[in-house]
Formats: structure tokens, sequence, C-alpha cells
């Protein structure tokens, strides 16, 4: 029996105006401090200036990794005062992520739960997801525009937009190659023609700096840029440069080789064995094939076929986000926010199912949240222990642990 649907509530004009008075306060907060959109715009005024972006220390000696036209793109800003800069990135941020859910929403049947687990799916989707999002707000991150392009992309290819949905995801490609996982799916989904236009695009958005930079400084540039993402180089094998670093890469090489290079380790065991690096390369990239080939696990069908549910779709789409920022080296907490949509069907599955499952089951799924829900967050609930969370890269153990929970709530046959 169907329930009413409490998204009224949650739209409302007080609901509004109380997110958007939070939303100011946490980014006039947060807006005010040094962080990576100051990298965006130093390397943009040294790109004007023809100097080497990609090899070029900037705060701390930080590199920037992004695309030579999202530093001309970025550009603009640096002719406002800083602080304006920031809170007009931050807002920007902001009102991506509202478009992220609101992408998000239109695949869950709320008036299918009832009104307590309504409530209950909002908070436990606010509550585990919120880590990431403010991440990437308190770091002036890029993560959320990345992964709004991809998803709106995603929904245009799907209602038709091929041409459009092929622009957003071909930006988002070349702001951050991440996204390039979505061309091996769309082609097995039989999208061949969007394929196609996300290729264009991408060559397309390679050289329109050169109208810009001139043809010689774009191919050098490119070169460079290549030399530093190239993910077979060797420090994105035992990926240890930086502490906050989270994806597979940092975690096998910290518990599989004796003494990595990590200026910041504790001196305190972590290992369980102790490879090379030719051996740890092996491990990492079987490793990666491993999640890449469960992706049939999901897919469910035979390449090229094309009539699935919307729902169906939403899981196996999300399930190649969950697992981007892990196969992906020199990752931080906040890519992790590629890991919201399966959180979201994880816990609407969970509550829609709850009343069917055994008390065993339940138990272990609960626990399984918690301890989910505990290591992503523990800098959150436990900040002065952060230097040991990050020794142990405990919170790679959640966002691995939601692999199996996604798995385990296939969607219903009928949606």
């Amino acid at each position: 029996m169907e329930q009413p649907d409490i998204s009224a509530k949650l739209t409302s004009k007080p609901a509004i105006m109380l997110y958007s008075l939070f939303a100011i306060i946490y980014i006039a907060i947060v807006g005010q401090r040094q962080a990576d959109l100051t990298i965006y715009l130093m390397a943009s005024k040294d790109l004007f200036q023809g100097k080497d972006i990609f090899y070029t220390g900037y705060i701390d000696s930080y590199r920037y990794y992004y695309s030579l036209l999202f530093a001309i793109l970025i550009y603009p800003l640096n002719y406002l005062p800083m602080l304006a800069a920031q809170y007009l990135w931050l807002l920007l941020n902001g009102l991506l992520m509202v478009g992220v859910i609101s992408i998000l929403a239109k695949y869950f049947k709320l008036s299918a739960l009832s009104i307590k687990q309504q409530w209950l799916f909002v908070v436990l989707c606010c509550v585990f997801s919120a880590k990431f999002v403010f991440a990437n707000i308190y770091c002036q991150q890029i993560t959320i525009m990345i992964l709004y392009l991809t998803l709106q992309g995603l929904e245009y290819i799907f209602s038709g937009k091929r041409l459009l949905g092929a622009l957003l995801i071909g930006l988002a490609i070349n702001f951050k190659i991440m996204p390039i996982v979505i061309l091996p799916y769309l082609l097995y989904r039989r999208q061949f023609v969007a394929s196609a236009f996300i290729a264009a695009v991408y060559t397309v958005l390679l050289f329109i700096p050169a109208l810009v930079i001139g043809w010689q400084q774009n191919s050098f540039l490119l070169g460079r840029w290549w030399s530093v993402i190239n993910p077979t180089n060797a420090e994105h094998v035992m990926d240890v440069e930086q502490r906050g670093f989270h994806s597979l890469t940092s975690f096998l090489s910290v518990l599989l080789v004796d003494k990595p290079p990590d200026k910041y380790e504790l001196h305190i065991r972590r290992n369980i064995a102790n490879l090379s690096l030719t051996q740890l390369s092996y491990v990492l990239n079987g490793v990666r094939l491993a999640f890449i080939a469960f992706s049939l696990y999901f897919l469910r069908t035979r390449p090229f076929f094309a009539n699935i549910s919307r729902a169906h779709r939403y899981w196996e789409i999300s399930y190649i986000l969950l697992i981007t920022p892990l196969i992906f080296p020199h990752q931080q907490h906040y890519s992790f926010v590629f890991a919201v949509p399966a959180m979201c069907h994880i816990f609407y599955y969970f509550l829609l199912q709850y009343n069917s499952m055994t008390k065993l089951k339940q138990r272990l799924l609960i626990a399984t949240f918690t301890f989910s829900f505990l290591t992503i967050n523990a800098t959150f609930l436990l900040g002065e222990f952060n230097p040991y969370y990050e020794h142990f890269k405990i919170l790679t153990y959640g966002v691995l642990v939601l692999v199996p929970l996604l798995a385990a709530f296939p969607p219903v046959k009928s949606e």
C-alpha cells in the first residue's frame, strides 16, 4: 500500500530557506580559507604567462592536475577579490550538488515506503554522504562538478539528447579523466552514437586551448599533463605521496609493502606482506580488473542490450561510479562523493525490504552500515586521531564495504 510522499515537505519554501541559510553560513565560514581553488587560480595565471603549470609546485608544493581548458575557463575569477572568487566557486558547487540530488531523487519512489521509512531514508542518505559533500566544499574541489556533469550527461543520453549529453560528459572527462569509465558502459548499453560524440567532443576540447595559448604550447603542455597523470607512473603504483590518498593504489601499498616511501607513516605496522614494486603493480592491476569484471554482476544482460528498467540502469551506474575513485590513483577523500548514488540505492532497498528480512539479516546489515559509517566519518567523530585513520586508510575500508552492500540489493524487477 502506497503512503503519502514527503517530497512536498522536503521542497517546501520553509525547507528551502532552511537549506539556503545553512549553506550560506557554511560557505561563509569555509570560504575564507586557502584551499584548492587557490591552486586552480594560480595555475591559470601561470598558464597565461607561458609557464609549465603541471610541473610547478603551488601551495605546499601541491601540483595542478586538471586540464588546460579548465584553467582557461576559471581564469576570469582572477579578476575578483580572492574572497569573492571563493564564495562564488563554493556557491556554484552548492547549486551543482542540488542538481545531483534532483537527478538522484527521480529514481526513488518514496511512496513505496512508510512515512517513518521515508524520513529515515532521507536522514541516512544525508548522514552517510555528508562527509564527502562537506569535504568537497571545505577543500573547494571540482569533484561535485564532475559528478553533476556525468549524471546529467547520462540523463540526456538516455532520454535521446545524445549530443547534449556527450558535451557534458566530454567536458567532465576533459576536466578530470575519471568519468572515462562511462564510455565502455555506454558501448555495452548500445549507445554507439553517444560514445562517438563523447570521443569527438573530448578530442576537440583538448585542442581548443590552442586558440588561446598557441598550438605549440598546447601540444607541449598536453604531453606534460599526461606525464603527470599517467597511471603507470611509479608514484601512482605506490601512491603514498600524500597522507590523504585513499584509492586502491594507496590502500594496497600500505597493506602489502613493509615500508612504502610514506613520509607521514607513524611507524606502526600495517602491512600483511612485503611485495616488490613490480609484484605490487601486478596485484594492483589484478584487483582493479576484478572490480571492473564484477560490473558484469550488475549489468546482468548480454552486451548491446539496451532494454532495461530505469532502476536497473541506476543500480549499474551507481556501481561504476562507486569503484571509479577506487581504481584511479591519486584520489583523496572528497573523490568518494562518487559513492553517494550507491549509498542512496542501498538505503532505499534496505528500507523497502526490511520487513521481509530475517532478524539475522537485519542485524548483519545494520552492523555493516555502522562499520561503514564509523570508518568513513571517523575524522568527523574523533578528529584528534586523524593521523591514525590516515595511516591505516580506514576510510577505504568503509567505502569497500559499500560494494557487497550494493550487490546485495538488486532493484525490484517491476521498477
